[in-house]
């Protein structure tokens, strides 16, 4: 049995990422942002240049994507291989943050010898050509993904916080992060607080996250509707004409 399985998922899977990598670097989008990406790289640029506010097409996707790509170019890095070497980072984060949502939901295995069976998914997730070529193509989806294995993790692991959890609202925060990262995000927040409602958090725990939560969204959608007249992202005008599709 392996000792140490989490180094052994990173080995093979690095191993692998790096021969996929190689096989698609000559196809046109991997070194050039097309569609959304030129829209997210076009708001970083204008959000680094010194407008906070992103633009008049600032709330054309949720932002927090864009402050985050802003990075290297208010840092004058070269930017797409900082943001294919961050999003490759933030794969690995994902696949290590995945036991700890099967230990936190009760999935592990009970026995110690068979822990090893919580890396089986990190390394599915890893070693997945999409999840590969969304790590190289700039989208906000790994991040997105990196959010939602940690909120639900924290959501699982909600009734029994530690010293430093119990006073600090981290689930509520990373529900905000979601939704301001992606229009789907905001569907999460219901589904994550009522998992830990049904796993035994108290009520001011719910109360205090819930707060959080609708605070941080809250002054998102206000701001939002104060500067570009609409509440929601115009993803959902785009896509689905408005519909209830969207939902």
């Amino acid at each position: 049995m392996v000792r140490r399985p989490g180094l052994a998922v990173f080995l093979v899977a690095l191993a692998i990422r790096a021969s996929y990598v190689l096989e698609i670097r000559d196809l046109p989008w991997f070194d050039v942002p097309l569609v959304d990406g030129a829209n997210y790289f076009n708001l970083a640029a204008t959000i680094a240049a010194g407008n906070l506010a992103g633009g008049p097409e600032v709330f054309w996707q949720p932002p927090l994507y864009s402050y985050f790509l802003a990075i290297p170019f208010a840092a004058h890095l070269p930017v797409l291989p900082f943001l294919k070497g961050t999003l490759a980072l933030l794969s690995l984060a994902v696949a290590w943050a995945i036991p700890g949502l099967a230990s936190a939901s009760g999935v592990l295995p009970g026995k110690p010898g068979d822990r090893w069976v919580a890396w089986v998914p990190a390394w599915m997730f890893l070693v997945t050509p999409l999840t590969i070529e969304r790590a190289a193509d700039g989208l906000e989806t790994i991040p997105f993904t990196l959010l939602l294995v940690l909120a639900s993790t924290w959501a699982f692991a909600e009734p029994h916080p530690g010293r430093l959890q119990a006073r600090f609202p981290r689930l509520g925060l990373a529900l905000a992060a979601l939704a301001m990262m992606s229009p789907d995000g905001a569907l999460v927040a219901p589904v994550l607080i009522a998992i830990a409602g049904i796993r035994g958090a108290r009520p001011a725990q719910l109360l205090r996250t819930g707060f959080s939560f609708a605070l941080l969204f809250g002054l998102f959608l206000l701001g939002r509707h104060a500067y570009y007249g609409e509440w929601l992202p115009n993803t959902y005008f785009a896509q689905h004409g408005g519909g209830t599709a969207w939902v």
